[in-house]
């Protein structure tokens, strides 16, 4: 199985960029490819949360939240379909 990893700095305080990346289903306002997600479980912030990520290219990712530690961590399996 192919694993990556990305890890990204940011210069904010955490409640800030926390209310942004907990908010799973709105990814589509800070990515650049993403053009809409639809949320495919009623949690929306917190484990197991899963989504689907609809590219502006047509293609579509499915997301499941693996890990989540508010203000530090966020672990995300992904596939295709």
């Amino acid at each position: 199985m192919n694993q990556s990893k990305v890890a990204k700095t940011i210069c904010l305080p955490n409640q800030e960029v926390w209310a942004v990346v907990a908010d799973f289903s709105n990814i589509h306002y800070y990515h650049p490819y993403v053009e809409s997600t639809t949320l495919l479980t009623k949690n929306n912030n917190e484990l197991n949360a899963e989504r689907v990520c609809h590219f502006y290219d047509d293609q579509n990712v499915h997301e499941k939240v693996t890990h989540f530690e508010e203000y530090d961590y966020v672990g995300l399996r992904y596939w295709t379909d």
